[in-house]
């Protein structure tokens, strides 16, 4: 009886790890699970599937077709998540750290991207996060020839835009030293970001710049190349801008520029 008693709880525990491993495989490619329990799913395609020792979780954003498109299916098992695909917005305090990165490399940091079609023309992609209920309300990474060219970022609030501007201009400086913006070189409707000493002083349709030379050999050298498409160049460097568009709105730029 004993014995029976144990092959029994053996071929469960088959039958479960079965059931689990089926579905993790499932949701690693963005599917539903098939051993499901219960289910709540809102219109967005956000949702729960609880499943028996585990659950997985559908998470939807919204995009380049401004549509919510479901990017993860997060497989936890007795509490533990083991998959969960980022996206911009998860640290994009720090996205400016990927510029010159390949494609490849790219959509390893942000996997959500992975199920996003972006937007193509010629040799330049765009890919679009739209964030809800935040002062940034979209996110552009710009690649050339397949090489990550700048980040954008739209804010619907100016004081937050500034705020963010500043938190790069300290951050560009401690990650490569001193500014080397151009003097002199104050055009109509531009001026220098270290200008600013209040937000007071920022004027709707103006852009605020700095710019930094960061060091460049290596794999990073030959990603440039590619994504200059072999024009020569000078000098590359580094800019961050701030675009106040009105008083409520103003986007924020980091971004490589290539000198002659």
């Amino acid at each position: 009886m004993k014995k029976k008693v144990i092959i029994i709880i053996l071929c469960l525990c088959i039958l479960w790890s079965a059931m689990a491993i089926t579905d993790y495989i499932r949701a690693k490619n963005l599917k539903e699970p098939i051993f499901t329990v219960s289910t709540a799913r809102d219109q967005m395609g956000n949702g729960v599937y609880k499943c028996i020792g585990y659950k997985v979780e559908s998470v939807a954003g919204r995009f380049n077709s401004d549509e919510y498109t479901v990017y993860d299916m997060r497989y936890s098992i007795f509490g533990k998540t083991l998959n969960a695909k980022d996206t911009m917005y998860d640290n994009f305090r720090h996205n400016h750290g990927l510029l010159g990165v390949d494609k490849k490399t790219v959509l390893m940091h942000f996997e959500a991207l992975k199920a996003v079609q972006p937007d193509v023309s010629g040799n330049q992609e765009i890919y679009t996060e739209y964030i809800r209920g935040d002062d940034v309300t979209a996110m552009n990474m710009i690649l050339y020839n397949g090489i990550v060219a700048g980040f954008e970022y739209e804010y619907d609030n100016l004081q937050s835009a500034y705020n963010f501007a500043s938190y790069l201009r300290k951050d560009l400086e401690l990650t490569y030293g001193e500014k080397v913006t151009y003097p002199g070189m104050i055009q109509t409707e531009k001026d220098y970001f270290d200008n600013i000493k209040s937000l007071s002083d920022i004027k709707p349709m103006c852009k605020y710049y700095e710019d930094w030379t960061p060091g460049i050999d290596g794999n990073k050298k030959e990603n440039i190349n590619k994504m200059l498409g072999g024009k020569s160049y000078s000098r590359m460097d580094i800019r961050m801008e701030l675009n106040a568009i009105s008083e409520n709105k103003a986007t924020v730029t980091v971004r490589y520029i290539a000198l002659p």
